[in-house]
C-alpha cells in the first residue's frame, strides 16, 4: 500500500476526534471521528467544519467552558507560533444530559515550508467519571 494511502486510513480510522489547522488557524482537514461527533451533535451531514477559523471559535466562546476556550486559543497560538512547548488542555463538552470531558492535544507540523498544527480531541469522560466516583 503507497505511504500516502497508508497514512490517510490511519487519520481517518484513529478513534480521537483530529482536525488540522492551517498558520491562520483555519481547519484544513477532519477525519472521521470529527465528522461522526457533529453529526452525533446536531451539525447537519453537509457541514464538515472545513474552512471554520478555529481560533474565533475558541476567542468567541462563551459559557461554562470560556475559560477553556481561550487557554486552548492560547495553546494554539503558541503551537501556530512554531513552539512546542505546549500544554494539554482539559475542558467539559456536556450535550443535554450527557455529561463528557476532553483532553486536547495539539502537534506541531510544518508540510512544503508552511507551519500546520494537528489537533486530537480524546474524549476521557470514563477517566474524568472513575476519578470523580473515587471516595478519599
Amino acid at each position: 500500500m503507497p505511504t500516502d494511502l497508508l497514512a490517510e486510513a490511519c487519520f481517518d480510522r484513529h478513534p480521537d476526534h483530529l482536525a488540522v489547522v492551517d498558520e491562520s488557524g483555519v481547519i484544513v482537514r477532519i477525519n472521521e471521528a470529527w465528522k461522526r461527533f457533529g453529526r452525533e451533535n446536531g451539525l447537519a451531514d453537509n457541514h464538515s467544519c472545513l474552512g471554520t477559523d478555529y481560533l474565533a471559535v475558541c476567542e468567541r466562546a462563551r459559557g461554562h467552558c470560556a475559560g477553556e476556550a481561550v487557554e486552548m486559543y492560547r495553546q494554539l497560538r503558541t503551537a501556530l507560533d512554531g513552539r512546542d512547548d505546549v500544554d494539554e488542555v482539559v475542558y467539559p463538552c456536556f450535550a443535554p444530559h450527557v455529561p463528557r470531558w476532553f483532553a486536547v492535544k495539539l502537534f506541531p507540523l510544518e508540510v512544503n515550508g508552511q507551519r500546520h498544527v494537528a489537533i486530537a480531541h480524546q474524549n476521557i469522560t470514563a477517566l474524568v467519571m472513575s476519578q470523580n466516583s473515587v471516595l478519599p
